[in-house]
């Protein structure tokens, strides 16, 4: 039965404004429902937009996902409370609607809701009675999608089992660790090995009916599933413990903390006691010291521990102290297991998006949207230039654009107080600029970073001022004008060091231009010799029209029939091979119907109308109406339709070419002609009107 959730005043907020937030949260979902990772972080940041405590209520919702409902506010003295209580208001209806839709939609996993239950039972509420009100009605949301989850899985997979999990459930007792029975192992050491081996069985996929046989093998080696423990007790053994961490997480080098949410409660505070002890030991060592001038002697791992808590207690309202059953512990011990083996991929993945990336592929988007949730700094550098730059690489996506336009916003939230990349790009481009002397503090350290060699740096100035057609306001009114040749220089920089996408801007920025002739054609031959399929048809066009090289039809088809070999093709481009072969060119019709019928493979529109007329008059092949209206009528049919080709089917009904005389149905295909601006069909029409 269906549970909904209703725990947040939503009076404040009009029909409109609901009607609005629902739909946005539909295209979010619809956007991330096969990705595990997302929906976990949307299922987190709405329970802590809805839970957080009053110190931290305008922090939790205005952040991450939720900031696209938080109406932007600049400066001091528009900050007046009753915007920021709508905005709040905005955000936790949000969140509110959040978890209801992917409660309905079972997106959630058993062992994300375990997680979160685990979360809410560990959060310091104890003086607001209406938090914990909203608390209790969140539990019951996540308990009864718990229960469904059960059900359908017990219904579906009731007769399945993994061979090798009944295996190593069968033989658990027998297990060691260093030598020692599992049996005979303390609780945090019993539930450290039990994790490793269920992760490493299953490979980080399971379903729920296998945490189910998870917890029979805990009852095998003495573990009671519902005996209580802290989290403090299992972190503060772990984190002290480097055989033990390095047991339960594997090999490598540790993963910056940063980059870990509010959902990996466990494994972001084990990691920060690592490091701590590690990277950070002589911070440890310092707090020591002081502690003992004041006659304060604690133990190295005592005095990590603390300030593990102090620092995530500033992001959190996590309580060390809290007790959660062993089962579920043990589940969410899995779930932080998952977000690091995730992370513990990010070199591979970033490497995939980046070459994506570099190649102007359609999935950068979403591989680099991905890791920059994941704090991955150079993915939110390449997301912000896809869509800053969007122009210039010729990839703006109409249906996408407000989701990356929010995006964005985020990612220049999240890093413009430390990173001058990011600054400059959103800054430059949509007037977060303050003054002149801000801008130019800025371009200078770009400008420093980009002369050292930093490929982002130099793509950074290329992409902004390569915005020659749209020059920026900064906030006091000045304005400020793009440099082509300085976005050139650069960006030859950034190509030079393999920023491929770099050659996309520099060829756009010379077609927008009739000078650098020389420079130009150097460049686009340079860039076709790199099987560059863009300089190679833009090297055509140039031998085509004459444009800065002496006219010459045979080495335009020449580059042409090498961009089509190399994977580009175009409805002009192919038109122009076939045209050229044809009696126009060289009078080989056979080839140039070949070209023709290449281009109807894509439904290319010229390539159509132009077989149509083959058929028609016979050029190349035998006079064939039928095939002559098919064609036409395919043209027709385009994105922007052909005139050309509905006049002419307007002639054969005028004429009886393969059809039946027909003058209605004349007039109705050279009307359609003349709205498309054929010159023929509208002398027509005013002739027999």
């Amino acid at each position: 039965m269906k549970y909904e959730l209703k725990c947040v005043d939503d009076s404040m907020l009009s029909i409109e404004e609901k009607t609005e937030i629902n739909q946005e949260i539909d295209r979010i979902i619809e956007r991330h429902k096969n990705n595990r990772y997302q929906i976990n972080r949307l299922t987190f940041e709405s329970t802590a937009a809805l839970t957080a405590s009053e110190n931290l209520i305008e922090k939790k919702a205005s952040q991450g996902f939720l900031r696209r409902f938080w109406n932007n506010l600049t400066g001091k003295n528009n900050r007046i409370q009753a915007e920021i209580d709508r905005n709040i208001a905005r955000a936790q209806y949000a969140s509110q609607q959040t978890l209801q839709k992917l409660a309905e939609q079972n997106l959630m996993s058993f062992e994300l809701i375990t997680a979160v239950n685990n979360k809410l039972n560990a959060s310091m509420v104890a003086v607001e009675k209406e938090i914990n009100n909203v608390y209790d009605t969140i539990l019951t949301l996540f308990k009864h999608s718990r229960a469904e989850i059960m059900q359908l899985e017990t219904r579906v997979e009731r007769l399945e089992r993994n061979v090798d999990l009944l295996n190593w459930q069968n033989s658990i007792e027998y297990q060691m660790y260093n030598g020692v029975e599992y049996r005979d192992l303390d609780a945090v050491t019993k539930l450290v090995c039990l994790a490793h081996d269920f992760f490493a069985i299953t490979k980080g996929e399971w379903k729920t009916t296998d945490l189910l046989l998870l917890k029979s093998a805990m009852g095998i080696i003495g573990i009671d599933p519902r005996e209580l423990i802290s989290y403090e007790k299992f972190i503060y053994e772990v984190g002290n413990n480097e055989e033990l961490f390095s047991y339960l997480v594997g090999e490598g080098d540790l993963i910056d903390c940063k980059r870990f949410n509010d959902s990996d409660v466990i494994i972001k505070a084990i990691s920060k006691i690592r490091n701590f002890k590690m990277e950070e030991q002589y911070t440890v060592d310092y707090t020591r010291n002081v502690l003992s001038k004041y006659g304060v002697n604690k133990g190295f791992d005592d005095v990590a521990y603390e300030m593990m808590v102090m620092d995530l207690k500033k992001e959190d309202d996590t309580d060390f102290e809290t007790k959660v059953g062993m089962y579920e512990l043990e589940v969410e011990i899995l779930y932080n297991l998952w977000q690091w083996y995730e992370r513990s991929k990010l070199p591979e993945k970033l490497y995939e998006a980046k070459m994506s990336f570099f190649n102007l592929k359609l999935d950068a988007m979403t591989l680099l949207d991905d890791l920059a949730y994941l704090s991955v700094k150079e993915a939110a550098y390449m997301y912000m230039m896809m869509y800053v730059g969007s122009a210039l690489f010729g990839c703006y996506d109409e249906k996408n654009n407000l989701y990356q336009f929010s995006r964005n916003q985020e990612l220049y939230t999240t890093y413009k107080k430390d990173d001058v990349i990011i600054r400059f790009l959103w800054g430059s481009n949509y007037g977060e600029y303050a003054t002149l002397e801000e801008l130019k503090k800025d371009y200078c350290l770009l400008k420093r970073r980009a002369s050292a060699g930093d490929v982002y740096a130099q793509l950074a100035i290329g992409i902004s001022e390569g915005q020659v057609h749209y020059n920026y306001t900064l906030m006091d009114g000045t304005e400020i004008y793009r440099n082509r040749n300085e976005a050139i220089r650069y960006l030859k920089m950034a190509e030079e060091q393999g920023g491929f996408c770099a050659n996309k801007i520099i060829m756009y920025l010379y077609n927008a231009e009739i000078d650098d002739c020389e420079e130009k054609v150097e460049f686009y031959k340079k860039m076709s010799l790199s099987n560059d399929t863009d300089a190679m048809y833009r090297l055509g066009y140039m031998y085509f029209e004459g444009r800065c090289v002496n006219k010459d039809e045979s080495k335009a088809i020449y580059y042409f029939e090498k961009a089509y070999n190399n994977g580009y093709h175009d409805d002009g481009m192919i038109n122009d091979i076939a045209r050229y072969y044809s009696n126009e060119g060289n009078g080989d019709n056979e080839k140039a119907l070949e070209w023709w019928h290449i281009g109807a493979k894509y439904n290319y529109e010229l390539s159509l109308s132009n077989l149509g007329w083959s058929y028609r008059y016979g050029h190349g092949v035998q006079i064939d109406y039928q095939k002559t209206l098919d064609y036409y009528k395919r043209a027709s049919e385009c994105e922007y339709g052909n005139g050309y080709a509905e006049r002419n089917i307007g002639e054969m009904y005028l004429n009886g070419n393969g059809v039946p005389v027909n003058r209605d149905m004349a007039r109705q295909w050279y009307e359609k002609a003349a709205e498309r601006g054929d010159g023929t069909a509208q002398e027509w029409l005013k002739e027999n009107t």
